[in-house]
């Protein structure tokens, strides 16, 4: 609290061998967000990156009065509860989604969001984002198992009408794993990938760091 140090971000990290939610090892989350406005109110921060193992109704509530968060980290969705709430959040990292009818209440109230990444997700997963998030540029998806995509082929066309419904929208740039976009590429017309509001490129056209507030593009 003493020392002079003015950071960009801070990244405060919960998932993992060091640091996970267990009974034995509880954390004081009212404490630590108290701790951390605390620090956001003396300028020791300006933006904040959380990272938590699941969201349950508790912790979504909580994380609506942590200051500057602008990118949020789950390792496991179950349920959006309060998380639409969060209207100043650019970023969504979701390692393990589940019911994709969760992902339109997000989608519609993270008015925000620019950027935005899904593993383990479906075609349902990403369409409500194409529909409602004014503000998004950057989707990555990854999918493990290929029969999230019929026939490894995602609807260009019909993603980019869709998009275009959308008054005010950002373009979209998806990244995705090479077989479906190989598939998607030869399966559309002329091999076009680049439509006027969606694009999409291979999943490591792109330099996504999970634990930092970095994205970069490299193609």
């Amino acid at each position: 609290m003493e020392l002079p140090t003015q950071l960009n971000s801070l990244d405060v990290k919960h998932f993992g061998n060091n640091f996970y939610f267990t009974e034995k090892n509880p954390v004081n989350m009212l404490a630590l967000i108290d701790l951390l406005n605390r620090l956001y109110e003396r300028g020791f921060y300006r933006r904040l990156h959380f990272s938590v193992p699941e969201v349950k109704q508790q912790l979504s509530e909580q994380l609506l009065s942590l200051r500057g968060l602008e990118k949020l980290t789950i390792n496991k969705f179950t349920q959006c509860y309060a998380l639409p709430a969060l209207k100043h959040l650019k970023e969504l990292n979701i390692f393990d989604c589940t019911d994709a009818d969760q992902m339109e209440p997000m989608a519609i109230g993270l008015v925000n969001l620019e950027r935005l990444f899904l593993q383990r997700a479906s075609n349902s997963h990403m369409l409500p984002f194409i529909r409602y998030s004014i503000k998004l540029k950057h989707l990555k998806i990854l999918s493990t198992e290929s029969a999230n995509f019929q026939g490894d082929v995602i609807n260009l066309q019909k993603l980019n009408r869709e998009r275009a419904k959308l008054f005010g929208a950002r373009k979209i740039v998806i990244y995705i794993e090479d077989n479906i976009f190989l598939a998607t590429k030869w399966s559309s017309r002329y091999g076009d990938t680049d439509l006027k509001m969606i694009e999409m490129k291979r999943s490591n056209a792109i330099c996504w760091d999970f634990d930092y507030s970095t994205v970069r593009t490299l193609h």
